[in-house]
């Protein structure tokens, strides 16, 4: 996998790139998403685009469709877009 952890903003989006050895096995993955609520992911063969929707933590998954014990994973942390700011008094 391109990378174990990404941190992104709400809102922001990056790809994750798998890769499968050897070339002439099935390029097909799986991908999956350990919470919903805070990223969006679109899977497309061997790329993933990940969008950070709420702050929170989720582990994205690859598993390899010709078998799902092989897998690979990235950590995305969700970071609030901006910093709350207090009312002034």
């Amino acid at each position: 996998m391109s990378q174990e952890t990404m941190s992104l903003n709400e809102l922001d989006a990056n790809v994750i790139i798998v890769s499968i050895t050897p070339d002439s096995s099935t390029q097909s993955v799986i991908w999956e998403t350990s919470n919903e609520e805070n990223v969006i992911i679109i899977g497309d063969g061997l790329n993933c685009i990940v969008t950070g929707f709420l702050p929170g933590t989720s582990t994205i998954t690859a598993k390899w469709s010709d078998d799902n014990s092989i897998t690979a994973t990235c950590v995305v942390t969700v970071e609030p877009a901006f910093e709350p700011v207090e009312p002034a008094v």
